[in-house]
């Protein structure tokens, strides 16, 4: 991502949400809310008007069959992989974590969408500045919700943390890095997963999972995504192996307690609703960790 631009990921996913709400298979995974408050966000964004006309049925359909040749179920994964990772946090808040962390928000609609329904938890979304401009300015902080515009290439996320208000390592919070570690080198996500650990009661991340080869990326992805990827500053870097997972969350004070792939995913979210013939992406995993004990 260019220091002065929105992250291109973080469009391309509301994008991707706001498709998918109108096919009649795949809204069935979009959580209420989700789509109108995508909307509202991206309404602020360069290309929208034109990305409107996309979503009419003929579009639509161009769309996802391109999807099906460039990387089959990637609009199901991202689906499926943001609902669970709702029901996790949902699950922490109820156990009693005090906030949630959003790290790199992007446009997700998570803490808007539990602000109310938790009133006594604080929701943080950290972001790079000129991404989180887009959400600022339609969904100001305030209240229970909290905004901190970050460079974390340039800004100590501890450093951060501790001018927080409303987080302390006395009130555990739960942390969610979506999307992210796969564009951070190995140290930087170490160095973060070390951060968080002090005021962490569960964290969640997504990561690459590397192939046999030791290649990261998702499986059976065209070219073109990587070269995309590329050309929009934002390339994969970071991937691991299950077996190495213990052993890197270790030295940044967490301990394994989950990791869920698309068998999981498919078996949890899609089965239950009838949907078990959507394609799922894969080769990336949601990793669930909690801190070491002392």
């Amino acid at each position: 991502m260019k220091d002065d631009n929105a992250s291109n990921t973080a469009r391309l996913i509301a994008r991707t949400i706001l498709l998918a709400s109108q096919d009649s298979e795949l809204r069935r995974l979009v959580a209420p809310q989700k789509a109108e408050i995508s909307e509202a966000i991206l309404e602020q964004t360069k290309g929208h008007k034109t990305f409107r006309l996309a979503l009419g049925p003929i579009p639509r359909r161009l769309l996802l069959t391109l999807e099906k040749t460039l990387l089959p179920g990637i609009v199901a994964h991202y689906l499926v992989r943001k609902r669970k990772i709702e029901l996790s946090v949902r699950e922490a808040l109820q156990k009693g974590n005090k906030a949630l962390i959003v790290i790199a928000a992007g446009y997700d609609t998570l803490c808007l969408r539990l602000r109310d329904e938790f009133p006594q938890s604080h929701f943080v979304e950290i972001d790079h500045p000129a991404t989180q401009a887009g959400k600022q300015s339609t969904f100001p902080d305030g209240g229970n919700f909290h905004l901190m515009p970050a460079d974390l290439t340039q800004s100590s996320l501890s450093d951060i943390l501790e001018t927080s208000t409303c987080l302390d390592k006395e009130s555990s919070a739960v942390f969610v890095l979506e999307g992210l570690t796969m564009y951070l080198t190995e140290e930087t996500v170490q160095n973060l997963f070390r951060e968080i650990a002090p005021y962490c009661g569960k964290l969640i991340f997504t990561f690459m999972e590397k192939d046999e080869e030791g290649e990261i990326g998702f499986r059976g992805q065209s070219p073109l995504i990587a070269a995309w990827l590329k050309a929009r500053q934002e390339p994969f870097l970071w991937g691991t192996t299950r077996a190495d997972l213990p052993r890197f969350l270790a030295q940044a004070g967490f301990d394994l307690s989950e990791v869920i792939d698309d068998h999981d995913l498919r078996a949890e979210i899609l089965s239950p609703l009838g949907l078990d013939h959507l394609a799922l992406a894969k080769g990336e995993c949601l990793c669930i960790a909690v801190p070491s004990s002392p």
